[in-house]
């Protein structure tokens, strides 16, 4: 996955990712949802049907951008 070609939707706003981490999942139990980005170990992480895709670095119209930023701790 190139630089800038992957993004997500989040609150009507188009986030292009920049670096990206693949975590398995350690956890046996899941009380998170598809698509819904939340806090894993400090950082804005998405679930995958199989991994968690934690999410480094990432930029909206031309800012680079804190991905914590975007939600709240749960």
């Amino acid at each position: 996955m190139g630089p800038g070609k992957f993004y997500f939707i989040y609150t009507n706003q188009k986030y292009y990712v920049f670096e990206i981490s693949i975590l398995n999942e350690l956890e046996t139990g899941r009380n998170y949802q598809l698509r819904e980005p939340f806090i894993y170990k400090g950082m804005l992480t998405f679930i995958t049907p199989r991994n968690y895709l934690q999410i480094n670095k990432a930029i909206n119209d031309g800012q680079e951008i804190d991905p914590v930023s975007l939600v709240k701790s749960i």
